[in-house]
């Protein structure tokens, strides 16, 4: 679900509640159960809309930020920095490319070691169909796997994450919060449910 979307329900929440509250002020007497039955569900409804567009922009405000971070300037170095570098006798000591990669920028993202792990584990992949929509495509065995191991049966954050990720544009902006999903939750990247999650992900992207 994008953004719009979310928007336009809130608004149109946010009429329905103003319209009923109307009627509540215009109760003389006791105003009946149902009227505040009502409003308090619509109100319930407009808190979750609100949360499931925070949880967006937070996305997105992450992700910019990282790619602001990558496209940096990166210091220039003066001739004379070059030539006393080139003039500088080399180390006897060698370098072991292990420490060399130690702090490298470079280092694989969490979707690229999910793939190797993948791989690794399950042998060559068989090429899938792609998917559309990550909800019409989770059959309800998986659901419920879902639901019950990684969300510890709460139907809710269920909904909110797959429309989360349903509604990002590439797999690393997935990836990236899964990844962040799988962290709060301290999900087990080799459970039968996590590696469904992630192959259905990869399929939609």
């Amino acid at each position: 679900m994008n953004k719009d979307i979310i928007r336009s329900e809130l608004q149109s929440l946010l009429e329905v509640i103003n319209e009923q509250f109307e009627v509540l002020k215009g109760h003389k007497d006791k105003v009946p159960r149902i009227e505040y039955d009502i409003l308090r569900d619509n109100v319930r409804k407009l808190y979750e809309s609100l949360y499931r567009l925070q949880r967006l922009d937070d996305s997105f405000d992450n992700l910019e930020k990282k790619i602001v971070e990558k496209e940096k300037p990166r210091k220039t170095v003066e001739p004379e920095m070059v030539k006393e570098v080139i003039h500088k006798p080399a180390a006897k000591k060698p370098v072991k490319p292990a420490d060399a990669d130690l702090f490298a920028e470079d280092e694989p993202t969490f979707s690229i070691k999910l793939k190797e792990a993948r791989d690794k584990s399950l042998g060559p992949k068989i090429p899938s169909e792609k998917i559309r929509e990550l909800k019409s495509a989770i059959n309800i065995n998986e659901k419920f796997m879902f639901i019950n191991e990684l969300f510890d049966g709460n139907l809710r954050e269920y909904n909110e994450t797959i429309e989360t990720l349903n509604a990002f544009q590439n797999l690393n902006q997935a990836s990236e919060y899964l990844d962040r999903m799988r962290k709060k939750n301290f999900w087990d990247t080799g459970s039968k449910a996590f590696k469904a999650l992630s192959e259905l992900i990869t399929r939609k992207f």
